[in-house]
């Protein structure tokens, strides 16, 4: 005849084979609208140092609440998630144009992220690494990247505005442009006679010639 705490244990054990096979329900009510060809860009951030590997952080559209992060990371990885906490970024203003004519002052559309405390934590894999790649975040090379970025912009705004772009002092010492500068310098002194090694008509000798005369 079995125990008391034999037949307690044997239940327990029970429950808890029955838990484990049962399938994975999500720990809220789940909504009835169903959504068929979402149109909505959700971005997975890499978290910053000392992060909590239980607290996930995501770029959302504005549109975006609380409940519809909850329900995706539900409906599409089936993660759970007890608490989501939301923030918005304003973006810093900017001016429309070129840098140079300096537009109207506008702000871009601000960015909304959202936190969401998982069930399980998720570790980061680690970042690929190579001669080529840096083993922390570069600050230099991303600036270097953004401002070659903003200088094609510009050229384009300027491009499509039928207008020529001005250079830059470090764009205008190029190599070949302080020689051509030289050379036009002694051609405007009169110490050089510009030639194209392009042997003229006989007629239009006298018109050159009178042309140097005056």
């Amino acid at each position: 005849m079995a125990t008391p705490l034999a037949k307690i244990t044997e239940a327990a054990a029970k429950t808890v084979t029955e838990a484990a096979a049962a399938p994975l329900m999500p720990n809220f009510r789940i909504g009835g609208k169903k959504v068929y060809l979402p149109n909505h860009v959700i971005t997975f951030v890499r978290p910053v140092r000392n992060t909590p590997p239980n607290l996930a952080t995501f770029v959302v559209p504005l549109t975006f609440n609380k409940f519809d992060l909850r329900d995706y990371l539900w409906n599409v990885y089936a993660v759970r998630c007890s608490s989501v906490r939301s923030f918005v970024n304003q973006q810093p203003i900017q001016r429309k144009g070129p840098a140079d004519k300096r537009g109207s002052p506008y702000r871009p559309e601000a960015q909304k992220m959202m936190m969401a405390e998982l069930e399980k934590p998720f570790f980061w894999p680690e970042r690929v690494k190579g001669k080529d790649l840096p083993e922390e975040y570069d600050w230099a090379r991303w600036k270097e990247q953004e401002n070659h970025q903003e200088a094609h912009m510009r050229a384009s705004l300027v491009r499509g505005a039928g207008e020529i772009e001005m250079l830059t002092e470090k764009e205008k010492e190029v190599p070949g442009r302080e020689r051509l500068r030289e050379e036009a310098r002694e051609l405007l002194e009169g110490k050089k006679e510009w030639s194209n090694e392009v042997k003229l008509d006989e007629r239009w000798s006298g018109i050159v010639g009178e042309s140097r005369r005056q």
